[in-house]
């Protein structure tokens, strides 16, 4: 089930986003990025999705990622790919 973010919500959400980034991998000797979690949050992970509120950031995959190259040790996506546009798919694995 997918949740509709109202407008404000969102926007807090993207812009506590760098600190909650910031603190994870403040956190973490091994910081480990959970892409388009819904609801199946993983401790020890920062669990990213647009469409669950209860993530630890909001995450568009279809937009440029928040983060350097090589900040995270690990990604982690499960049943996210087969959500994307097809045209977005190569944009995706670009950016991750």
């Amino acid at each position: 089930m997918r949740f509709k973010l109202p407008s404000e919500l969102m926007r807090f959400r993207v812009l506590v986003r760098n600190q909650k980034i910031k603190q994870h991998l403040k956190s973490n000797k091994s910081p480990r990025l959970h892409i388009g979690c819904g609801s199946n949050h993983v401790v020890g992970w920062l669990n990213a999705d647009k469409f669950n509120p209860a993530a630890d950031i909001y995450l568009n995959v279809y937009k440029k990622m928040p983060f350097k190259g090589n900040t995270f040790d690990y990604l982690y996506s499960e049943h996210t790919l087969e959500h994307l546009n097809i045209t977005k798919v190569k944009f995706f694995w670009k950016n991750a």
